[in-house]
């Protein structure tokens, strides 16, 4: 049973890791439902910048910024995110 569970864990990790390295802009233009694009502003994985591009491709998108949060707006600003969410819904 172990070695199943860390045979399963190898493949998450290994479809993690090829979808993170992809390019996966030219999806962003294929998005036709609206979208709210939520984005920490302190972002160091992924630039605050780059919620431009993602407004730009995607038709009927909107963007909101969590303040003061990182790439993890849900855990480092939750209370933040909670109220974006409310405004959304």
């Amino acid at each position: 049973m172990v070695l199943k569970t860390i045979k399963l864990q190898a493949k998450y990790v290994r479809f993690f890791v090829k979808t993170v390295n992809q390019n996966l802009r030219p999806l962003l233009s294929k998005i036709k439902v609206p979208a709210f694009i939520i984005w920490g502003d302190k972002d160091n994985q992924l630039s605050v910048s780059l919620t431009k591009t993602f407004k730009k491709e995607i038709t009927n998108s909107k963007i909101r910024i969590v303040w003061g949060a990182g790439h993890d707006p849900h855990i480092q600003k939750t209370e933040q995110l909670i109220s974006i969410l409310k405004d959304i819904l």
